[in-house]
């Protein structure tokens, strides 16, 4: 799945890891330097990973989608 939103300035890949098949790997492209500097930020905030905070913001943003329906 490719999905491209320039409202966000990202583009989103996710695959299969063939040797965890219960987990999935997904990159991030940012057009915009500044906002992965600003995640980057808050993930040092919270003492997480960037890639663990953008994963909670991305599921958070599916489930309010879902429920809005």
């Amino acid at each position: 799945m490719i999905l491209n939103t320039q409202k966000y300035g990202i583009i989103i890949g996710e695959a299969k890891n063939d040797t965890m098949p219960t987990r999935y790997r997904l990159t991030v492209y940012f057009s915009d330097e500044e906002i992965l500097k600003k995640l980057e930020e808050w993930a040092k905030e919270e003492n997480r990973s960037a890639s663990n905070l953008a994963a909670t913001i991305l599921a958070r943003a599916v489930q309010e989608k879902e429920s809005k329906k």
